[in-house]
């Protein structure tokens, strides 16, 4: 049991154990409807700093991903291998002087 706890890849069958044997009052199902819940509330906005002395900087970046070979077949079906995200981040920077 113990290497099971130490082990993240393994937590997951910890928790089977302890569903088996009725020690958890709770399923995984009951988790990700939880996770589910968490996610919905979140407001990202809240942690936003704001100051005089505060430089907030986002940065927004589309990124492909290709497929990495490109076969002697239907040159049509190399766009199905391709992937597609948005990527979003702020940075924010405490400067030494007031920038209002």
């Amino acid at each position: 049991m113990a290497s099971l706890c130490r082990k993240p890849k393994l937590l997951s069958s910890l928790q089977g154990i302890l569903e088996v044997v009725n020690i958890t009052s709770h399923s995984q199902r009951h988790e990700r409807n939880l996770e589910k819940i968490r996610a919905l509330l979140v407001d990202p906005t809240d942690r936003i700093q704001h100051d005089k002395n505060i430089w907030n900087l986002g940065i927004i970046d589309n990124v492909d991903f290709k497929e990495g070979t490109f076969g002697y077949r239907n040159i049509f079906d190399a766009i199905r291998g391709n992937s597609h995200a948005t990527l979003v981040t702020l940075r924010t920077y405490a400067l030494p002087i007031s920038i209002a």
